[in-house]
Order: C-alpha cells, then structure tokens, then sequence
C-alpha cells in the first residue's frame, strides 16, 4: 500500500543489475568475483563510465593505497581537470586517437608549453592503462600507445664566477622579499642539486 513502492522496486532492481553486469563481465573474462571486488566494482560502477569520473575516484584510491607519491597525486589531479575542461563526460569508448589529438590541441590553445602538454598526455596514458586493466573497461590500445616525446631543453651551467656574483648579490641585502627567497631557493639548487619540487 506505501504509494512509493514502484519507485522503490525500481531502485532495487537497478542495484540487482549493476550486480549482474559485473558478475557477467567477471565470468566472461574469467575472472574470480569475490566480495571485496564486488564492492570496489560497485564503486567505480558509476564514475567509471566518464574518464573524468574514473580518473578521480581511481587516483583517491591509489594513493590511499599508498601506490602513487603525494606529487604523482597532485600532477595527476591537475591532469583531471584538463580533461574535464577538455571533455567532461566522455566516455572510454569514445577515447581514440582522434579524441587524444584534440585533447592535445585543447592544451596548446590553452598556452601550454611542450613539455606541459606532454606531461597531462602521459597522465592520462598512465591512467587509461591502469583503467584498462579493469575487468569492466575497455580502452582502445591506440589511445593507450598514443605517440607523446618530450622535448630536450638545453641545459645551462653557471660558471663560478656567476655563482660567486650571485652569492655576493643575495650578501648585500638589496632585494625585494620576494628576489630574496628566490635566489635563496636557486642558490640551494646550485649547491644540492635539488630540484624544488624535491
């Protein structure tokens, strides 16, 4: 008599299917479908069917997992929010190269330099491969292999003499602020190697 029962019922039944797709992909690839990939499949059941949505909740769990360092994390965040700037709801099966030639050209117009662009690419390529190991994902293996190289930047050493200059400009305190902790910040690269992400 409860006038909400269909709607219910129609909750239920929807939770039931979810169950069964992922059941009937794990049999059809073999697979053992125990509790705890059930849950996790129920999980990723929704945000898996956007890139963005699988990227997000796939990324959380990496590094909760303790799987990816703190920086990978918030590179790849970073990476997310282009292709959700890009293309918010595509879905895997619409990720082929032609999809992975307009992200990059999406980028460029965006003002990123090369090796900017070439780290979002290589991102995403490290995501879509993890995705695709997914029993219930498929990715095209073009996309995956999508053509991406860096560009070597030439490298400038400093001389002493420069080094010396330098540490005689922070020495004399005539800097801003803000010149101060950058050339403080540079120095200790010059004498650590440290980059200052490290």
């Amino acid at each position: 008599s409860d006038p909400d029962v269909m709607d219910y019922n129609m909750i239920i039944t929807t939770e039931i299917s979810k169950v069964n797709e992922i059941a009937k992909v794990y049999r059809l690839t073999n697979r053992i479908l125990d509790e705890d990939n059930l849950i996790r499949e129920l999980k990723l059941f929704d945000s898996s069917k956007t890139l963005a949505g699988y990227m997000g909740t796939r990324l959380k769990e990496l590094f909760a997992k303790k799987l990816i360092s703190e920086r990978t994390y918030i590179n790849q965040k970073g990476t997310i929010e282009t292709v959700k700037a890009f293309d918010e709801f595509v879905q895997f099966p619409q990720i082929n190269v032609k999809w992975m030639d307009n992200y990059k050209a999406f980028l460029k117009s965006k003002g990123n330099a090369h090796n900017t662009i070439w780290g979002r690419i290589k991102d995403l390529k490290a995501l879509l491969r993890v995705a695709n190991e997914e029993a219930t994902i498929f990715v095209d293996e073009k996309a995956i292999d999508y053509v991406n190289k860096p560009i070597k930047n030439p490298i400038t050493y400093l001389n002493r003499d420069e080094i010396k200059r330098l540490i005689n400009l922070f020495s004399r305190q005539v800097l801003s602020d803000t010149e101060t902790v950058v050339l403080k910040a540079f120095l200790f690269q010059c004498f650590t190697s440290l980059r200052i992400s490290d």
